[in-house]
C-alpha cells in the first residue's frame, strides 16, 4: 500500500538550511532528512500568487499555461480510492477553489499568536505539527491508502519563536537581541542600516530553528511506523522570504529574485531510495502533481499541464527534465536555464545573471553580454507563447547552445 505526505512550507527561504549550504544556522533535523532523501538544488516556483501555487501543485499547470481546464491530482486519487486530506494554517489556501478537490479540508484550529512564545510547544508551528501527527495517525488506522497535504504559512504570519532561539545567532554579548514579533514587510533604502537587516535575519533564523525542531519530531513519528506503513514524504517550499537581498524584506512586491522563487525540495522514500542524492536539474512546482500521479501508478495522461514526472530523475534514469523554467508575476517574467537567469521586469531594463555561480543574483551582467540579451528576449517570448498555447515542454524546440552552456 502506498501513502504520501507532502509538507509545503510558505516563507522558507532555501538558503536557510544546512543541507542547502547554510553554515551559520543549526538545522540538524532538516539535514538528517536530506541525508535520507533526494534533494533538488534547483527547484523553482512558476508564479508568486496563491492561485499560481495551487494550480501548479494540484493541477500540474504553471501560471501561464493556456488551458485552465482539466482535473487535479486530488480528484484522480479520490477516484482510485485514495483518501486525500489538506491541513493548513492558511485560510486562503483552505478556501482556494482547487482545495475543494480534497476529500477532507482541515483548517488548523489555533488562536493567532500575539507575542513570542515562552516554549516551542506554544508556537504556531508546533501546534500545526501536533495536529499533523494526529491526522496522520487517524489515516494510518483506516488501513486505506492516503495522500495527506500539510501546508503551513507560519513563517509569513508570526515569528513567535521563544526569544532565546535567537540568541545563538548573535555575534557577541554586546549585540542587541531582536524582539519584534510580526514578520517585517518593508522596502529598504539604498543606505539602509546593516544592523537592521541583521536583526531580521537573526529573528528569521530563530524561526527556522523552530521549524527544524518541529520537522524532526514529526518525522520521528513517521520513522517509527511499521515498514509497510511508512509514507513517501515530500518536503517543499511554497515561496521564500526575502531578507534584504534586493532591498526587499518580506513579500513587499512581486520581484522575481532567487530568495523568493528558489525553493527547497526533498523527497524521502519509505525504503530510502535515492537517499543523499542531489540533482542540479531544473525543477518547477508543477512537477509535483504528475510525480504523485506516477507514484500512485495512475495513467500518464491523468493530468494536462506542463509539469513533468520527477521519478525518472530521482531514480537516475534521466539527468535532466527540461532546458528551461519559466517564471511569471504581475510585474515581471523570467527564464532560467542551466547557465543563465534572464528577467524582464515590466517597467525596468532586463536583467541577466550567470548561473549557477551567481546563486542569488548579485552581479547583473547584461551590459557585458549584450549579444545574449536579444536571444533571451526572443526565447522568453516564444516559450511563454508555447505555454499559453498549452504546448507540452516535451514538444518545445531546444534552446540555442549559448543560452544553455554559458560563455567559454
Amino acid at each position: 500500500m502506498k501513502n504520501v505526505v507532502v509538507l509545503s512550507v510558505d516563507g522558507w527561504q532555501q538558503a536557510y538550511a544546512g543541507c542547502y549550504g547554510n553554515t551559520w544556522i543549526n538545522t540538524p533535523e532538516l539535514d538528517r532528512l536530506a541525508s535520507e532523501a533526494f534533494v533538488a538544488d534547483f527547484a523553482m516556483m512558476g508564479g508568486v500568487k496563491l492561485d499560481d501555487t495551487a494550480q501548479a501543485w494540484w493541477a500540474g499547470r504553471s501560471a501561464a499555461w493556456g488551458n485552465t481546464g482539466g482535473g487535479t491530482i486530488m480528484q484522480a486519487l479520490r477516484e482510485q480510492g485514495v483518501e486525500t486530506v489538506l491541513l493548513s494554517d492558511d485560510a486562503a489556501m483552505i478556501e482556494h477553489p482547487l482545495a475543494a478537490h480534497f476529500q477532507r479540508l482541515q483548517p488548523c484550529h489555533q488562536p493567532p499568536p500575539v507575542t513570542n512564545a515562552e516554549t516551542v510547544e506554544q508556537t504556531q508551528l508546533a501546534q500545526f505539527f501536533t495536529q499533523a501527527v494526529e491526522i496522520g495517525a487517524e489515516l494510518q488506522q483506516t488501513g486505506e491508502p492516503y495522500c495527506l497535504w500539510l501546508h503551513t504559512a507560519s513563517l509569513n504570519q508570526a515569528w513567535d519563536a521563544p526569544l532565546d532561539y535567537r540568541l545563538p545567532y548573535l555575534d557577541d554579548s554586546d549585540d542587541e537581541l531582536p524582539k519584534f514579533f510580526l514578520p517585517p514587510c518593508v522596502k529598504l533604502p539604498e543606505n539602509y542600516d546593516p544592523d537592521q537587516r541583521l536583526a531580521y535575519r537573526r529573528a528569521y533564523a530563530g524561526q527556522v530553528a523552530v521549524l527544524d525542531e518541529c520537522v524532526g519530531a514529526w518525522l520521528e513519528e513517521l520513522r517509527e511506523l511499521p515498514a509497510e506503513e511508512v509514507p513517501l514524504v515530500l518536503v517543499c517550499g511554497a515561496g521564500g522570504f526575502p531578507l534584504g537581498e534586493h532591498l526587499r524584506v518580506g513579500a513587499i512586491d512581486d520581484a522575481l529574485y532567487g530568495e523568493r522563487i528558489h525553493l527547497p525540495l526533498l523527497v524521502r522514500f519509505p525504503d530510502l531510495t535515492a537517499a543523499a542524492t542531489r540533482s542540479r536539474a531544473l525543477i518547477q512546482s508543477s512537477d509535483l502533481a504528475p510525480t504523485l500521479a506516477a507514484y500512485f501508478e495512475l495513467p500518464a495522461d491523468t493530468l494536462s499541464g506542463d509539469g513533468l514526472n520527477l521519478l525518472p530523475l530521482i531514480h537516475g534514469e534521466q539527468e535532466s527534465l527540461r532546458d528551461r523554467v519559466l517564471i511569471s508575476s504581475p510585474t515581471a517574467r523570467a527564464l532560467r536555464t542551466p547557465a543563465w537567469y534572464y528577467c524582464e521586469p515590466h517597467d525596468q531594463p532586463s536583467e541577466l545573471y550567470v548561473k549557477p555561480e551567481d546563486r542569488w543574483e548579485v552581479n547583473e551582467v547584461s551590459n557585458r553580454c549584450q549579444d545574449l540579451v536579444p536571444l533571451f528576449a526572443s526565447a522568453l517570448n516564444s516559450s511563454f507563447a508555447l505555454l499559453s498555447q498549452s504546448v507540452s515542454p516535451r514538444q518545445w524546440p531546444p534552446l540555442e547552445g549559448a543560452l544553455l552552456e554559458g560563455l567559454d
